[in-house]
C-alpha cells in the first residue's frame, strides 16, 4: 500500500514527486501515530492480541476503502482511507516482536525476534514483486485497447508512472488515466485487501498473553541455568 499509494498520487492525479509525498503524509503521520498510541496503551491493556485484531481489522477496511478510488476522488476520500490503513498498520507494525518476547524464553527470543524481521522484509519484497507484475500486464492491456502507436510491453513496463503519461498523446490522455486507475485499484489495492484479510487469520490463532505478567520460566531456562551453575 505504502509503495503504490505515491504511484496512484503522480499517474492518476498527475503530481509531482514532492507532490506525492505530501499527499502520502495523512497515511504515514497516523501511521506513525498508531504505533506511538498502541505502544501507550499496551501497557494498560496487557494483551498484544487486541492490537493485532485491531490493526487487522483496520488495514482490511482501508485497504478496501482504496479500491473505491477513481480518477475524480477528491482529497476527502484518499486522505481519509489513508488515515484508517496507516491506523491498521502502525497499531501492529510491532506486536509480533513483542509477542515473540512475552512466549519465548530468552534464549529464542533474539531468533523469534530475527523471524519476524525476515518475515515482514521477505513478505513486502515478494509481494510488491507479484502486484508489479500484475500492474504491468494491465498497462499493457490498456495501452493495446487504446491502440497508442509507439508503445510497446517493454516500453510500458520500464517506464515511470509520470514518464509514461507524458508518452500518451493529449487526446486519448483522459482515457488512459481511467485505465491506470483500474490496473492500479485491480492490480495493486486489491491485493492489499487479500493480504490484509489473511493477517485476521494470524491474529486470531495467536495466544492470549499479557505483557503484564511474568511467564513461568522455560524448563529450557531452567537446564541452561543448572547448567552454568556446574560450570
Amino acid at each position: 500500500m505504502d509503495y503504490y499509494l505515491p504511484i496512484w498520487f503522480q499517474a492518476i492525479k498527475l503530481t509531482t514527486a514532492v507532490g506525492s509525498g505530501i499527499r502520502c503524509l495523512p497515511f504515514v503521520a497516523s501511521a506513525i501515530i498508531s504505533i506511538v498510541i498502541s505502544g501507550i496503551l499496551l501497557q494498560k491493556v496487557g494483551y498484544y492480541t487486541v492490537f493485532m485484531l485491531v490493526s487487522a481489522a483496520f488495514m482490511s477496511i482501508g485497504s478496501g476503502l482504496f479500491t473505491l478510488l477513481t480518477v475524480s476522488s477528491d482529497a476527502s476520500h484518499w486522505a481519509s482511507f489513508g488515515v484508517i490503513a496507516g491506523i491498521g498498520i502502525g497499531t501492529g507494525l510491532q506486536m509480533p516482536n513483542i509477542a515473540a518476547q512475552v512466549v519465548l524464553n530468552r534464549r529464542q527470543v533474539s531468533m523469534g525476534t530475527a523471524l519476524m524481521m525476515l518475515g515482514q522484509s521477505l513478505g513486502g519484497g515478494i509481494f510488491v514483486s507479484v502486484t508489479q507484475s500484475v500492474l504491468n500486464n494491465r498497462l499493457v492491456d490498456a495501452v493495446a485497447q487504446l491502440g497508442v502507436s509507439g508503445l510497446d510491453a517493454s516500453t510500458v513496463m520500464n517506464t515511470g508512472a509520470t514518464q509514461l503519461t507524458d508518452l500518451i498523446p493529449a487526446a486519448q490522455l483522459p482515457a488512459f488515466v481511467v485505465l491506470y486507475n483500474e490496473a492500479i485499484v485491480h492490480g495493486a489495492f486489491f491485493v492489499a485487501v487479500a493480504l490484509s484479510v489473511v493477517s485476521m487469520i494470524g491474529a486470531l490463532c495467536m495466544e492470549w498473553r499479557s505483557v503484564r505478567k511474568r511467564q513461568p520460566a522455560s524448563p529450557f531456562e531452567d537446564h541452561g541455568a543448572e547448567a552454568e551453575g556446574i560450570q
